[in-house]
C-alpha cells in the first residue's frame, strides 16, 4: 500500500527503428529509508530507493530477471503476483518465456500467488523470476505487469514490491513517435515523471490488523520518493524535496501519477499554468488550468512553460481528503542563482472536510463479513440489472471538499467533464441505448464495520482463481460457477454496457474507481446532463453517493476487476469481478494460452504451509 514509487520509463525521444531485448536484472532486499525523514525498513531494488529505470523503446522485447534477497516476513502476505493483461485500444502485451512467479491475467483473479517463495522459509534467497514483455503500443503503454495484490493501472507497467505500507514500483512510459501532442512541448524524459503517493510509518500489515480505521490515515506523502514529516522543523530543499530542474523558455510535459493508498491531491506549481494533454492514458483536447485534482490511481499528463522569473517555485499537492498534509517538490531555474534559494512564500495547504474528519475518527469494529445470496442482491431496491437508459436521477453532484486557503480561491481547477478524447470522441453506446445496464450500489454494513460492499457483497478473494476456474470449466461457464463472496458477474461479447455507480453511505467520500481491461467513457456525473457527444475517457473515476455513470464495449474478454482504489476499502471487500466473454477465454483468437512452464504452479500454491497460501 502507500506506493511512493521509483520508476522504469520507456524513454520517449526516438522509435525503434530495429526491435531489440532489453534485459534488467534487478536484486530486491530490504534496508532502512527515509523518504520522509523518519526511518523504517524499506524494500530496495539494486540497494537503491527509489529504484532504478527501465528504458526501452516501442516494439522492444523487456527481459526482467529479478532476484529475491528479501529478509522481512511481512512481505509474503502482500507480494507476487505477477498480473498481465492486454488492452486492445493501447497495444498488447506477449509473455515470451518465464519462470517462477509468472501468471496471466488480473492479479487476485489468476493468483496462483506463490507469496511463500519470497520468504526464505521455503525458497533459497537465490530464487530468480524472469519476466519477458514484447512493448507494442499505438499510444503510450503496452501492457501491465504487477507485483502487488492491490492495483494495476492500465497506463503502466507497475511492479509493486509492497513492504507493509511501503511499496516501490517499476512504471513503463512509452511515447508513440506519432504523437499528436508532440510539437506542444520540448522535454519528456524521466525526471519530468511525477509519482505522488501517500507515506506510512507502520506496515499495512500493522494497520489493517489493528481494526483501528484512524491509523489508515497516511503519516506524510511523497513526491518521487521524497517528503517532509514535520515541515516546521524540516527545511525545504533539494536534499528534502524531489527537485525539478528546468530552463528558461523550455516546455515540460509532465506524468504525474498517484500511487496512494487512499491520498487525493490538488496538484499545482507556483506561478505557473499547466496545459493538460491526457488522462489515464488517452489523449486529450489541450485544457488549460491552474490546477487539477487527482484521486488514487489516476494519472494526469501536462505540460509547464517555464516562463516565470527564474527563481525557485513550490510544487504543491496538499491532501485533499484524508489528511492536513501536504506533498512537496521544487521547481528550480537552472542558473537563477549561484547557490539554491527556497521558493518566496509559503506551499499550499487544505482543510480537511468535517465529513471526512469523522470517519477517519470511527472506531470500527469486525465480526464475521455478512454474505447475502446473489438473487437476494439483485432482489434488491437497486436491481442489478436494467435494460434502458432511461434511469433514476442521482440525488446532487459529485461533491469536492472545499479548500480554505485564500489565495487559491482565483484558481482555474481542472472540470474533468471538460476532459475531451482528442481521438474519436463520443460515448461507447452513441446515441443509442447500452445494451446491458447495471447497477451497481456500493455502501457499507454499517460505518462502525469496515465491509465495504457492492449490491450487498463484500468481495473475497477465491483460493482458486477466476481465470483458472474459467479455462478449466468444461461447460459453458455460468455465474453460479462462483461463489457468493467472489461477486462474479458475466458480460456477454462485443456488446455495449452502462454502469450506473453510486453509494449508499452518507458520507462525503470520494471513491476512485477502477475497471481493469478497459477505458469507459464516463456520460453522467452525478445529477449533471449527460454527456454522449465528447465525455471523458480514462480507468478510474472519482464516485460518491451521488453516483457516476459509464459506458465502455466488451471487446477484450478477460475477467475483468472494478474496485476502490483505496486500498483499505478493497481489502474491506469493496470490489467486483466481471468475466468478459468467457467462451473467448477458452477458445478463439483472444484466447489465454497457458504456457507449460505454469503448469506445477498452482500444486506449489496447494503445498504451501498456512499463511503463506
Amino acid at each position: 500500500m502507500a506506493r511512493t514509487t521509483f520508476l522504469i520509463t520507456l524513454l520517449p525521444f526516438v522509435s525503434a527503428v530495429v526491435a531489440r531485448t532489453v534485459e534488467h536484472n534487478f536484486k530486491i532486499s530490504n534496508g532502512k529509508i527515509a523518504p520522509d525523514g523518519v526511518e523504517r525498513v524499506g524494500t530496495l531494488v539494486n540497494d537503491m530507493y527509489p529504484g532504478p529505470l527501465i528504458c526501452a523503446d516501442k516494439g522492444d522485447t523487456l527481459k526482467i530477471n529479478v532476484q529475491n534477497e528479501l529478509t522481512d516476513s511481512s512481505m509474503y502476505r502482500t507480494t507476487s503476483i505477477v498480473s498481465l493483461y492486454s488492452l486492445p485500444a493501447f497495444g498488447h502485451a506477449e509473455l515470451l518465456r518465464s519462470t517462477g512467479m509468472v501468471f496471466y491475467k488480473v492479479e487476485m483473479l489468476t493468483k496462483m500467488d506463490l507469496r511463500g517463495s519470497l520468504s526464505a522459509q521455503l525458497f533459497r534467497k537465490s530464487h530468480i523470476l524472469t519476466l519477458c514483455l514484447w512493448v507494442n503500443r499505438r499510444e503510450l503503454i503496452g501492457i501491465t505487469a504487477t507485483l502487488t495484490a492491490f492495483a494495476v493501472h492500465s497506463l503502466f507497467v507497475v511492479c509493486y514490491f509492497i513492504q507493509g505500507s511501503m511499496a516501490i514500483s517499476h512504471l513503463i512510459v512509452t511515447i508513440d513517435p506519432q504523437d499528436p501532442h508532440r510539437q506542444l512541448y520540448d522535454v519528456d524524459d524521466d525526471k519530468t515523471v511525477l509519482v505522488i503517493g501517500d507515506w506510512y510509518h507502520d506496515s499495512s500489515k500493522n494497520i489493517l490488523e489493528s481494526r483501528n480505521r484512524t491509523r489508515q490515515q497516511p503519516d506524510s506523502a511523497t513526491i518521487n520518493g521524497k517528503g517532509i514529516f514535520d515541515p516546521n522543523n524540516t527545511p525545504a530543499n533539494p536534499n528534502t524535496l524531489y527537485a525539478l530542474k528546468v530552463q528558461q523558455g523550455k516546455r515540460y510535459r509532465l506524468r504525474i501519477i498517484n500511487t496512494s493508498a487512499v491520498s487525493a491531491y490538488r496538484v499545482s506549481i507556483q506561478g505557473h499554468k499547466l496545459k493538460v494533454i491526457a488522462a489515464d492514458g488517452v489523449s486529450t483536447q489541450p485544457y488549460d488550468i491552474d490546477a487539477f485534482d487527482i484521486i488514487a490511481g489516476q494519472r494526469i499528463d501536462c505540460i509547464v512553460e517555464a516562463n516565470q522569473t527564474p527563481q525557485t517555485y513550490w510544487i504543491n499537492a496538499p491532501l485533499t481528503n484524508v489528511a492536513n498534509k501536504t506533498a512537496q517538490a521544487l521547481l528550480i531555474y537552472e542558473g537563477s542563482t549561484s547557490s539554491y534559494q527556497p521558493p518566496k512564500g509559503s506551499y499550499n495547504k487544505w482543510n480537511i472536510s468535517q465529513a471526512n474528519i469523522d470517519y477517519w475518527k470511527q472506531k470500527e469494529t469486525y465480526g464475521p463479513r455478512s454474505e447475502r445470496s446473489v438473487n437476494e442482491v439483485r432482489a434488491l431496491g437497486t436491481d442489478h440489472r436494467m435494460h434502458s437508459r432511461n434511469m433514476d436521477k442521482h440525488n446532487g453532484i459529485i461533491r469536492r471538499q472545499e479548500q480554505a486557503t485564500t489565495n487559491q480561491n482565483a484558481m482555474v481547477v481542472m472540470d474533468e467533464s471538460k476532459l475531451v478524447p482528442l481521438a474519436n470522441p463520443g460515448a461507447a453506446c452513441g446515441p443509442n441505448p447500452a445494451d446491458l445496464v447495471l447497477n451497481l450500489t456500493f455502501g457499507l454494513a454499517s460505518v462502525l464495520r469496515c465491509d465495504w460492499m457492492i449490491n450487498g457483497i463484500p468481495y473475497q478473494a477465491p483460493s482458486t482463481p477466476t481465470l483458472l476456474k474459467i479455462l478449466t470449466d468444461r461447460d459453458s461457464v455460468t455465474e453460479s460457477d462462483f461463489a457468493r463472496s467472489e461477486h462474479t458477474i458475466i458480460l456477454p461479447e462485443n456488446k455495449c454496457i452502462e454502469f450506473n455507480i453510486k453509494g449508499n453511505t452518507g458520507l462525503g467520500i470520494v471513491h476512485p474507481i477502477h475497471l481493469h481491461g478497459h477505458t469507459f467513457d464516463v456520460v453522467q456525473f452525478g445529477n449533471n446532463t449527460p454527456n454522449y457527444v465528447n465525455p471523458p475517457r480514462r480507468d478510474v473515476v472519482g464516485a460518491t453517493d451521488d453516483g457516476v455513470r459509464i459506458q465502455f464495449k466488451t471487446d477484450n474478454p478477460g475477467p475483468w476487476f472494478l474496485h476502490c482504489h483505496i486500498d483499505w476499502h478493497l481489502a474491506e471487500g469493496f470490489a467486483m469481478v466481471f468475466a468478459e466473454a468467457p467462451e473467448s477465454i477458452k477458445a478463439g483468437p483472444q484466447s489465454v494460452v497457458v504456457n507449460p512452464q505454469w503448469e506445477g504452479l498452482c500444486k506449489k500454491y496447494s503445498e504451501l504451509p498456512a499463511g503463506f497460501e
